[in-house]
């Protein structure tokens, strides 16, 4: 016997236009139609994908070093490409598209690791579904800010297509984009308001944390521009761009050095340079743009030193993990120095899944193992364990026993942590 489901027809919202999915393709028709025929194939070939996702996971499953959490977790949280975040629709031109077009994909772009390692080409496009609107139409749905003056979107995705490069070492792809990623990074200069060679946050929320002010140079921000320009750096040197090089290679110089001298604190990269009442606060994201480049094989000594690096990660551990819900939670976004929650804004004091994901890497890539393992472990138990969440993740939870949005892709950030793991035991 054999279950399956089919829903062959889309229409979003608006009820504008109709979209057939791809799969329809192969199995026409109306649903019932549809379902005959899936359930055929399924009944013949469902011991070849019983085959495939045993040689797919037993590797993972068989490693006695990893804990049995994380065993669930890794695979678990894929969910959300099937249930949340794909839709691939049929074209009546679909054969006149380039192979490359971006709209031969209609896969929400999930920047979390997932995606590179298990489908490959797909990621080379970053494609915003909102599913409330006409994607195909209106591409950018959000409207609470105005997202052309936000400062991480376009130095994300230059680091994103530089770390999918690494993986695949396309450099066809590398060359077709490059010149997106020079105007994005020279996009960037007209966020330096004060001339300090490096990205300053307006005084609004103008970054994924959207409710949650920067002013000035931020931690988040301004380590993702180091990031981005180190990035440039690999580009234009692949590519023989000399110019490019040389420019990028200076601008990352003095970038790094005014990032460092407003922020390091001696254990910890201050939230912003403002004069606010939670500029000192401690993010457990500061390391966001450390981590991109940690992914792409970056060397990173010399814009991230290796012993600011640790004590950050150190300073994180001890206060937005052990010190909020006593480690049982993952860490919490931000934290004051005197052990206080950061109140300032409603995302401040939340514990967000990719980030808790995502810091835990770092702490892989740095060998910290036991940390990487009791941080992501305290999330993954809160989810999965103590409040039934379960393939329902939300974005955020608070130590009162809230969450916000869920059914989220921010986990899929866990496939940092296996990436992380997987390129330390090469090393090893």
């Amino acid at each position: 016997m054999s279950l399956v489901w089919t829903m062959g027809e889309v229409k979003f919202r608006s009820a504008a236009n109709t979209h057939e999915r791809y799969y329809t393709r192969w199995f026409p028709g109306s649903n019932t139609e549809a379902a005959e025929q899936m359930s055929a194939y399924a009944i013949k070939h469902y011991t070849d994908w019983i085959d495939a996702i045993e040689h797919w996971q037993s590797p993972t499953l068989a490693n006695s070093e990893l804990p049995d959490w994380y065993k669930s977790c890794i695979f678990n949280e894929l969910y959300f490409i099937s249930d949340g975040g794909t839709v691939w629709f049929l074209h009546d031109d679909e054969n006149s598209l380039d192979p490359e077009d971006p709209r031969a994909y209609d896969h929400q772009a999930l920047r979390a690791n997932s995606l590179p390692n298990k489908f490959g080409g797909i990621t080379y496009w970053i494609l915003y579904c909102i599913t409330e609107e006409e994607p195909f139409s209106l591409i950018n749905g959000y409207n609470v800010f105005d997202v052309s003056d936000w400062k991480d979107l376009n130095l994300k995705f230059i680091v994103s297509i530089y770390r999918d490069y690494a993986l695949h070492k396309d450099i066809r792809f590398l060359t077709r984009v490059y010149p997106t990623c020079l105007e994005l990074i020279r996009k960037c200069e007209s966020f330096d308001k004060q001339g300090l060679g490096i990205v300053q946050n307006g005084g609004f929320p103008d970054q994924t944390f959207d409710c949650w002010t920067m002013t000035g140079v931020s931690a988040y921000c301004g380590g993702l521009h180091i990031a981005a320009l180190a990035c440039m750096v690999e580009m234009s040197s692949l590519l023989n761009d000399t110019q490019q090089q040389q420019q990028f290679s200076a601008k990352l110089t003095k970038a790094s050095q005014v990032y460092h001298d407003l922020l390091w604190t001696g254990s910890y990269y201050k939230f912003d340079s403002s004069q606010s009442r939670h500029s000192d606060s401690i993010m457990a994201d500061q390391l966001c743009g450390y981590l991109f480049l940690k992914a792409s094989g970056v060397n990173t000594e010399a814009i991230f030193p290796s012993a600011n690096i640790a004590r950050a990660l150190a300073t994180i551990f001890s206060t937005n993990v052990r010190g909020f819900e006593a480690g049982s939670m993952g860490a919490v976004n931000g934290m004051k120095p005197n052990g206080d929650r950061d109140r300032s804004a409603i995302q401040s004091e939340e514990v967000w899944t990719g980030v808790t994901y995502l810091l835990s890497a770092a702490m892989l890539y740095e060998g910290n193992v036991d940390e990487a393992w009791t941080t992501a472990g305290g999330l993954y138990r809160t989810v999965y364990e103590r409040t039934g969440l379960g393939f329902e993740t939300p974005e955020g939870l608070t130590g009162d026993k809230t969450y916000r949005s869920g059914g989220y892709m921010r986990a899929l950030a866990v496939y940092a942590m296996q990436d992380a793991y997987l390129k330390g035991k090469v090393k090893a």
